[in-house]
């Protein structure tokens, strides 16, 4: 007899805040709230000239993990600036800190063009947090730099910011767990075992529970003998873990039913571990040759 398990992860779909406007501003740049939307004013600036925008309203949840952020400036250059480039770093806490992380548009064009900094996975170099994306806490500084000294060197119509996060995500290693072809030592022990077949990985910006059922009472069996309807009872799993951000594991084996199960819970984190063991127990009397195959799914949820 061959066993083989197949499995389902709950996976978050990529999210983000879509492209949004700032409404505050301070600085160098002259008509620097002419970049608060995308038109056809525009803020100036020379050579050296700094200027923060500020005032976002991202409307994110508490548990939310975020993921990324770009900066979207529509930007150009007088043709009298030989180059011009404007470079970006990003506040968490008013403007008291900023990013080290280097992030500028290169050399701008002499028309209007759309210039995106970071990115769906970009950080900024930095973990960030809800709170930090307030309103009052998140900034972004933009210097101008230009090799000629022009009071139009560098042009900004639009400064708009997008936040990609997740609200919880769960992978997995692998979704195809296969037994193998069982021997007589297998049936003579009464079960085969695979320990850490398959790793869980969690993210979630807040605690968090894993669970798991089988979608059918019964293994689907492809065979010559009458399907003996193997009971999904039969697969016992267990789960472990040594990640600090979990608290609850089920490190004793328990069999696969049809109602959600608790696997693991835990603290907010990234890419949080969870071993999963399977026991597929064996029986000469009930288990006719042939191939097996059993479907459960995980959900991952708030507690």
């Amino acid at each position: 007899m061959a066993g083989l398990l197949v499995a389902w992860g709950v996976v978050a779909l990529a999210l983000d805040t879509d492209w949004q406007d700032p409404s505050q501003n301070t600085g160098d740049f002259r008509k620097g709230s002419a970049a608060y939307h995308d038109d056809n004013k525009c803020a100036e600036a020379e050579n050296g000239e700094t200027h923060t925008y500020w005032g976002y309203e991202f409307n994110l949840g508490p548990e939310v993990q975020i993921t990324g952020i770009e900066v979207r400036l529509d930007a150009w250059r007088d043709p009298k600036a030989e180059e011009s480039v404007f470079h970006v770093e990003l506040s968490w806490d008013g403007g008291v800190n900023w990013t080290s992380t280097g992030h500028n548009t290169g050399s701008l064009a002499t028309t209007e063009a759309t210039y995106i900094l970071g990115g769906p996975t970009d950080t900024w170099g930095r973990m960030w947090t809800v709170s930090e994306l307030a309103y009052a806490s998140f900034r972004v500084r933009i210097t101008a730099m230009s090799t000629r000294l022009k009071k139009r060197a560098a042009l900004l119509d639009w400064v708009s910011v997008k936040v990609y996060y997740a609200a919880q995500q769960l992978t997995l290693s692998t979704t195809v767990i296969d037994f193998g072809y069982l021997t007589l030592a297998d049936y003579d022990a009464g079960y085969k075992e695979l320990a850490s077949a398959q790793t869980l990985y969690v993210t979630s910006g807040t605690s968090w529970v894993v669970t798991v059922k089988a979608l059918s009472a019964t293994w689907t069996y492809t065979g010559e003998e009458p399907d003996p309807f193997k009971a999904c009872t039969d697969l016992k799993w267990r789960s472990t873990s040594s990640d600090p951000a979990v608290t609850v594991t089920n490190d004793v084996y328990m069999g696969m039913t049809t109602t959600d199960a608790q696997v693991a819970a835990g603290n907010p984190g990234t890419s949080i571990e969870i071993w999963m063991s399977f026991r597929l127990l064996l029986s000469y009397e009930r288990d006719a040759p042939g191939e097996y195959s059993l479907r459960f799914v995980y959900t991952l949820t708030n507690p």
